[in-house]
């Protein structure tokens, strides 16, 4: 019995050389604040549990709504499980790009947007085709304005005997 006692002797002593510090105990809520008088430490434990809970429903009342949320793009589908909405987005990231490749490998070449007239200058990058397409239409419109210009007065047609006097036409 005497072993027993010694034995367990040293296990004590050897608890009491590791035991936490005060402050550590009060790090993990084991131990309350030592500078306040027990009598009132239950008293300040309840008003900060008070303050923290009123600031807790301040910060929920001004919370956006859910259907905001998922506007937004912040809550993901609300009918389907948080656990399933990962595989969920991959799955609709896979749709869309399943869609677009399809869209890719169907597209016309430069052939077939020529033939069809969507395309108009194969040889000049399609940034530039608007402006090309430009160019020749101030071209065309200079060249009639030339041609306008130049073209003979009614009386020097007349002349010619190309048209005939107004007055002979109605007869």
């Amino acid at each position: 019995m005497l072993e027993n006692h010694a034995e367990v002797a040293e296990k004590v002593a050897d608890l009491i050389t590791h035991r936490p510090t005060i402050a550590e105990l009060e790090e993990r809520n084991i131990l309350r604040d030592t500078k306040v008088a027990p009598v009132l430490q239950e008293t300040m434990h309840q008003l900060e549990r008070n303050q923290l809970e009123d600031k807790l429903e301040r910060k929920l009342e001004c919370r956006p709504p859910r259907d905001k949320l998922v506007n937004d793009g912040i809550l993901k589908c609300p009918e389907v499980a948080p656990s399933l909405q990962e595989n969920m987005s991959k799955l609709e990231r896979k749709i869309i790009q399943d869609k677009l490749g399809h869209q890719l490998e169907s597209r016309p070449d430069m052939r077939e947007l020529v033939d069809h007239n969507i395309l108009k200058y194969p040889g000049i990058e399609p940034r530039l085709q608007s402006t090309c397409a430009e160019l020749e239409h101030r071209k065309k419109q200079e060249g009639l304005n030339r041609k306008m210009q130049r073209r003979p007065t009614i009386s020097e047609l007349q002349d010619k005997k190309i048209l005939e006097p107004a007055d002979q036409q109605q007869q």
